[in-house]
């Protein structure tokens, strides 16, 4: 199962930021990144390689979840490379 969301922000500071979920039999998680009122990005997680996906996270259940924040989009967003073996699609819209 694919999940999808959107993440909806202003442009520049974020005010919001976005829970990955893979819990539930969700194999890949799609998220649509908004920047005031334009879809910027689509970043697509795999439950295969979140928990090693070098965003340097912290918080608990990183094989199920992720905590997305402004920093982990502008990590993925300038270099996608090497995200890309841990399940991490990014398309720039």
């Amino acid at each position: 199962m694919v999940r999808v969301k959107y993440l909806a922000n202003p442009e520049g500071t974020w005010v919001n930021e976005h829970p990955v979920d893979l819990r539930e039999g969700c194999d890949r998680y799609a998220l649509l990144i908004v920047e005031a009122l334009d879809a910027k990005a689509l970043v697509v997680f795999s439950r295969k390689g979140l928990a090693r996906s070098e965003l340097g996270k912290r918080h608990s259940n990183q094989h199920l979840t992720l905590q997305s924040t402004r920093a982990n989009y502008q990590a993925i967003a300038t270099r996608p490379g090497p995200f890309e073996p841990f399940g991490v699609t990014f398309v720039q819209l």
